[in-house]
């Protein structure tokens, strides 16, 4: 599983749930008026509103290019990279980051927060972060509760990676 082994999913579910990006790439002028657009997105639920790759999927290559001229040059190259490496996806592998963008989306935000902290660590402490997360969510109920609570998960996971581990959990879950 390509996308399970590469932080992909969580950087660009940080990337899209980020206000100053999708502004830049959020309505085209064309459809919605801006102000309707935002009194939609305060009563719908995150997960449930579009998210930014479903914009960028459904614009044409020119209106693609005329929203991410609107933005710095140092982002709208991360952005253009992060879009090759999701155009560089299966569809299956698609499908599954948008789901998870969605669950990221619908996260409380400090749970949001605390995965946006995950690409401060090492790699290979994101690995460690990302395997406990997997293997959690492998596990039943009871035996995910008496792992959680137990003196030697507390003693190798800090308070904040603990947290980075519930939401990575939440947001790879299958449901």
């Amino acid at each position: 599983m390509r996308l399970g082994s590469s932080i992909c999913a969580i950087l660009l579910a940080a990337w899209a749930a980020s206000g100053a990006v999708s502004g830049a790439v959020g309505n085209t002028g064309e459809d919605i008026p801006r102000a309707r657009q935002e009194q939609s997105a305060r009563t719908s639920p995150a997960s449930l509103r579009p998210t930014i790759l479903d914009r960028l999927e459904q614009m044409s290559p020119a209106e693609r290019r005329r929203a991410l001229a609107k933005l710095p040059p140092a982002r709208r190259q991360r952005l253009q990279e992060r879009l090759a490496r999701y155009e560089r996806l299966s569809p299956n592998e698609r499908s599954r980051l948008r789901q998870q963008l969605r669950r990221f989306r619908a996260l409380a935000p400090d749970q949001q927060a605390a995965i946006r902290k995950l690409n401060n660590l090492p790699p290979g402490r994101r690995r460690t972060l990302r395997q406990e997360a997997n293997g959690l969510n492998r596990l039943s109920e009871s035996s995910r509760r008496e792992r959680m609570s137990s003196p030697a998960f507390h003693a190798e996971y800090s308070l904040e990676e603990e947290e980075m581990i519930r939401g990575l959990m939440d947001l790879t879950r299958e449901r």
